[in-house]
């Protein structure tokens, strides 16, 4: 499970242009869509201890050792945050998470209970 975090941590570098800093309005006009504005400022908004990187349309946030803690999958009509799975066990709540390659995907919604989950699988001390 961890060989696989780590291999798509390193297909995520390897196969997107990672830039060093991130400027969420240089970020926003380059995705050139106003549909998610509010949804990634409140995503970035969560993160201001964290190291956060771009690509062209994701977004990349290392915990304190640098180790990815989350990142986005941008759609043309959804947003997706991806969080690696670091343990054998977990649980999930069905109606907003899934599990796909030893990853917990939600979407991104402007909802107080996908907001609440976010923060509380990522341990975020709010």
């Amino acid at each position: 499970t961890y060989n696989k975090i780590l291999k798509n941590t390193q297909n995520i570098k390897c196969e997107q242009k990672i830039v060093n800093t991130f400027d969420l309005d240089t970020f926003l006009q380059k995705l050139n869509t106003s549909k998610f504005n509010i949804l990634i400022t409140k995503l970035i908004n969560l993160f201001h201890n964290h190291t956060i990187y771009s690509s062209e349309k994701n977004i990349i946030i290392n915990d304190n050792d640098n180790n990815i803690l989350c990142y986005t999958n941008l759609t043309k009509a959804k947003i997706f945050l991806n969080i690696p799975i670091k343990t054998n066990e977990i649980c999930i709540n069905l109606k907003y998470e899934k599990i796909k390659n030893s990853e917990i995907i939600i979407e991104l919604k402007d909802n107080i209970e996908v907001w609440n989950i976010i923060l509380q699988r990522l341990n975020l001390n709010l």
